[in-house]
């Protein structure tokens, strides 16, 4: 998907700003977001900045005394210096989105109010009104000096009333049900099965998952050559197609390295930002999963390959589970070749 990246003020609902939306959502959708709590921080984004990921405050360029990007970090070197010391462009869109989730990992920014009591996490996994959650971002997050609430609030459901709020289930593989033959392991089309490297093997499994996702129709569609070849541990250095980056995204694949490394498919993204893998292990395990947290970097991994036919994702189950919070999600799937990743 195209976006657009100005120091210029984008028209309201055009194409371009519509791009940017329509991107950012899918983004944080994909990250666990809600639907609502994404559209709030939208309507905000768009008095902010028209959602312009390249517009300076008041279009005076490298004034970094004053704001830049999507939500207008003031002072500019809030945004620059960390997309700096990351290696990113600082007016690229998924470089901003990054730069929220991290700032949600690491309690930076929000500041919970009396009014508006919740924490950044709880205000990502809410459903509470539109109206409720665009001031919450207003007051907790950006803390404007010119608030505007009414033009936040109507831009927030115009989004909201705009975007996709999924439509099909996706559900996450915690088993190996149906595994057993299935051509995405068991055909000459996963290259490590075809090499005599079959499962139990990580990345026989990994391979395999991520062609499953990308083939709901199960006939052997949208097989991803583009993933790396080799032990898992190399992965991650190893040349793709596919987009890469730090940040958890659902039909991921985790890379670990070290030799031989392991690599993994990302099945849940949890409210408490924890994640649940699947796994195959080489001599070991036939299908296992694993929670990993990201205190420790989700047990010190070295990033993520996104998959592109992993869509769009909405909260609707909670179990309790060994003490953690589950969640289950619904998915719109995607087909095509947007890409939401940091590094090519």
């Amino acid at each position: 998907m195209a976006t657009y990246s100005s120091n210029s003020y984008l028209s309201r609902y055009g194409t371009e700003m519509t791009a940017n939306a329509t991107y950012i959502y899918n983004y944080f959708r994909t990250s666990g977001w809600t639907k609502n709590s994404i559209c709030a921080m939208l309507g905000n984004m768009q008095r902010e900045s028209t959602i312009n990921p390249g517009v300076w405050q008041n279009l005076d360029a490298g004034n970094t005394s004053l704001g830049l990007g999507l939500v207008q970090w003031t002072p500019a070197t809030k945004l620059i210096d960390w997309c700096n010391s990351s290696g990113l462009n600082y007016t690229d869109i998924t470089a901003q989105c990054n730069r929220i989730l991290y700032e949600l990992n690491n309690n930076v920014q929000w500041i919970s109010t009396s009014g508006y009591p919740e924490t950044f996490r709880q205000f990502t996994q809410s459903t509470k009104s539109i109206t409720y959650l665009t001031t919450a971002f207003l007051k907790n997050y950006e803390r404007a000096g010119v608030e505007a609430l009414g033009d936040r609030v109507a831009y927030a459901n115009h989004w909201f009333n705009t975007l996709s709020g999924g439509t099909s289930t996706f559900t996450p593989r915690l088993n190996s049900d149906g595994m057993q033959g299935n051509l995405h392991w068991y055909s000459n089309g996963n290259p490590f099965y075809a090499s005599g490297y079959g499962l139990p093997n990580c990345t026989c499994y990994a391979y395999g998952r991520f062609w499953e996702i990308a083939d709901p129709g199960n006939n052997g569609a949208n097989n991803p050559t583009g993933l790396p070849r080799g032990d898992g541990g190399q992965w991650w250095t190893n040349p793709t197609t596919f987009d890469k980056g730090f940040i958890p995204q659902l039909g991921a694949v985790i890379c670990y390295g070290g030799i031989p490394g392991h690599v993994a498919i990302v099945e849940q993204i949890n409210g408490d930002g924890s994640i649940v893998t699947s796994n195959s292990a080489w001599g070991g395990q036939y299908f296992f999963t694993e929670t990993k947290y990201p205190r420790d970097n989700y047990g010190n991994c070295q990033g993520f390959i996104y998959n592109p036919f992993a869509g769009d994702v909405d909260p609707v189950v909670y179990n309790k589970r060994r003490g953690y919070n589950f969640v289950l999600f619904n998915r719109r799937k995607r087909f095509n070749n947007g890409q939401r990743g940091i590094y090519q």
